[in-house]
């Protein structure tokens, strides 16, 4: 088929545009990485709060090392127990840290010469040395260590990091767990007794987390969402009378009887079904529970 001559003239500039558009429409595709995760939102919004908490974890600590430096080994028993409340919220993003989350809060028993580990520092090498031992000269160069990490967890959390809702909740997951298998064992704060602390805070920076994704869940099922409320406020009020108001140390854990006990145990494997459940409302059923 011939063309006239002036069809055939605009035939360069008609394969031009082609490419021109092919070229705009690929540039406007954003690659994968840069798609939005899913309830990126809600993970944005429970990192703010969580890391909120990073300022006050560093001030407590810096507490408890002057505390220390001024041989007031009353004061920094109490700073200690202040410390331990905002580091069990923070820990709900422990993913992002797992090294450092062993170095601040690892137990004898995760070192393999336990107590007298060089490795051993951190929260339990203090309470040891300052509940266990009242040894401020002990205690002085494991605070001053502490201090130094948790500065650098603060870094951590205030770096650009790349979350993903799936691995919010399975963490939450085990850390509601945890307060059956591990805290109500008495494993936590055996020398502090301290215990009910721990697990109040362990509670409340789960919460912080997830309420941001709770309108989400809302949305899909209204009955698991209440339910999941309904667990968390359950299990505070099984210690609401332990604690004073406007004090962050418990009723000492060695004095709370089997029955209560039982009771905070199973209040935390409520809240951690309820936390499941909501896992897989949301499609986010990778989780291994």
């Amino acid at each position: 088929m011939q063309y006239p001559n002036s069809l055939r003239a605009l035939g360069p500039l008609l394969a031009t545009l082609a490419l021109s558009c092919t070229a705009t429409k690929e540039a406007v595709s954003p690659p994968a990485a840069a798609r939005i995760a899913p309830f990126a939102t809600a993970v944005g919004l429970g990192m703010a709060d969580v890391n909120s908490r990073a300022h006050d974890l560093v001030d407590a600590v810096q507490a408890l090392a002057t505390a220390v430096q001024n041989r007031d080994i009353d004061g920094a028993k109490r700073a200690y127990v202040v410390a331990r409340a905002p580091y069990e919220e923070i820990e709900v993003l422990r993913a992002d840290f797992r090294d450092l989350h062993l170095r601040i809060d690892g137990r004898p028993a995760d070192f393999a010469l336990g107590e007298v580990d060089p490795e051993f520092r951190g929260f339990h090498a203090v309470e040891l040395a300052l509940f266990g031992r009242e040894d401020l000269n002990a205690a002085t160069p494991l605070v001053r260590s502490l201090v130094a990490d948790t500065l650098k967890l603060a870094d951590i959390l205030n770096a650009p990091t790349e979350h993903d809702a799936a691995t919010i909740f399975r963490t939450m997951i085990e850390r509601t767990g945890e307060v059956a298998s591990k805290s109500i064992t008495s494993e936590e704060e055996t020398w502090s007794d301290a215990t009910l602390t721990v697990i109040r805070h362990n509670w409340m920076g789960v919460h912080t987390m997830y309420r941001h994704f709770a309108g989400a869940l809302r949305a899909k099922d209204g009955i698991v969402a209440e339910q999941l409320d309904r667990s968390y406020r359950r299990a505070l009020e099984v210690i609401a009378r332990d604690f004073p108001v406007g004090e962050v140390q418990g009723t000492p854990f060695g004095i709370v009887d089997r029955a209560k006990r039982r009771r905070i145990a199973d209040a935390s494997l409520t809240f951690q079904a309820r936390l499941i459940e909501a896992a897989r409302t949301l499609g986010l059923d990778t989780i291994d529970a």
